[in-house]
């Protein structure tokens, strides 16, 4: 059996020249810690979901912890080691961790680093170096917590609620890349037939996640644990793609579609 640092080299394509940028970014990343962390926190506590389940009181704590876990991430020896002191990071947090909330808490933290690195050249120049370990992070961490699920049908329902939470990702990633070119091409006057595969479709019969949302719905009555409204979204994704087909009506008779423009940004919004 393949030790985890095997895994992890090999998953990650972790080569001498990488563990070089990532000596490279240990030498300065102390600086940026806290700008970091703290960024991270002003990004949690922005969202009534996640400040609403933290004690503020606990912040300052876990401000010091994450500082340290950020550092020891591109200083400390890349060994098994250091990742069993990673993987222990969703221990350190005084509420209940779910797939979700650990996904979603290294997603804000890659977005304050790109943030920050848009004005920090020491940041901008690494950042590919310095996704890839928060990646890595990630991982382990996240590899971890399914683990060490109390029991094996724990362990299979977290895995299904995973596969779920990707698969809504995944609809939010692809929405959002075609709402932004619909959006572009609108706006440039050029959303003219016939419209390419890679705008949003007019039938949401059509698009491959209404079966998937259908899927999700019927395995999770709901997900109460993370706050989210199958259902509701379901209903908003299904409307979202009849105002588009309003939309795409009106261009086809040459009509001024402002209006409906406005419609489909309020119901993207609500989705998304």
């Amino acid at each position: 059996m393949r030790s985890r640092l095997e895994l992890i080299t090999k998953t990650f394509h972790i080569t001498q020249q990488v563990l070089d940028d990532r000596k490279g970014v240990g030498l300065y990343i102390d600086s940026f810690a806290s700008l970091i962390i703290d960024r991270f926190y002003d990004y949690f506590l922005s969202n009534p979901e996640f400040a609403n389940i933290l004690n503020k009181a606990d912040i300052p704590r876990l401000k010091r912890i994450r500082i340290e876990f950020l550092i020891s991430l591109f200083n400390e020896n890349f060994d098994d080691e250091l990742f069993d002191k990673l993987s222990r990071a969703h221990l350190d947090t005084p509420i209940r961790v779910n797939p979700y909330i650990i996904a979603s808490a290294f997603e804000i933290l890659q977005e304050c680093i790109i943030d920050i690195s848009s004005v920090n050249d020491h940041l901008k120049r690494d950042l590919k170096t310095i996704l890839k370990f928060i990646h890595i992070a990630e991982f382990i961490v996240q590899d971890d917590f399914i683990k060490n699920s109390s029991s094996p049908e724990q362990g299979n329902m977290r895995v299904d609620i995973v596969d779920a939470l990707e698969t809504l990702f995944e609809m939010l990633a692809i929405h959002k890349n075609k709402h932004s070119e619909l959006l572009d091409l609108f706006y440039k006057n050029e959303l003219k037939e016939p419209y390419p595969v890679t705008l949003p479709s007019s039938d949401f019969q059509s698009c491959i996640f209404t079966s998937s949302l259908a899927k999700i719905q019927k395995q999770f009555a709901n997900f109460k644990e993370f706050n989210l409204d199958i259902a509701n979204i379901a209903l908003l994704h299904e409307q979202y793609h009849n105002e588009v087909k309003a939309l795409y009506t009106l261009m086809a008779n040459h009509k001024d579609a402002s209006e409906q423009m406005k419609i489909i940004e309020e119901t993207s919004a609500q989705l998304f």
